[in-house]
């Protein structure tokens, strides 16, 4: 059943891993889903959490 969801788009990603820097200001991210193992990738500016030092894309806040 898990594989069917991923079959149809809706994956279930774990946290975002940090590979390595692109530049000065991009870094390299990189998830992969728990059902069907699928890798997602992520070039671009990244945020770090205060609280946990967990590395996310960068999303504008207005």
């Amino acid at each position: 059943m898990k594989n069917i969801w991923c079959f149809f788009g809706f994956h279930k990603f774990g946290k975002w891993e940090h590979i390595g820097m692109r530049g000065k200001y991009q870094e390299r991210l990189k998830r992969r889903c728990g059902n069907c193992g699928k890798l997602e990738f992520y070039d671009g500016m990244v945020e770090t959490c205060i609280e946990s030092g967990e590395k996310t894309p960068y999303i504008f806040k207005n």
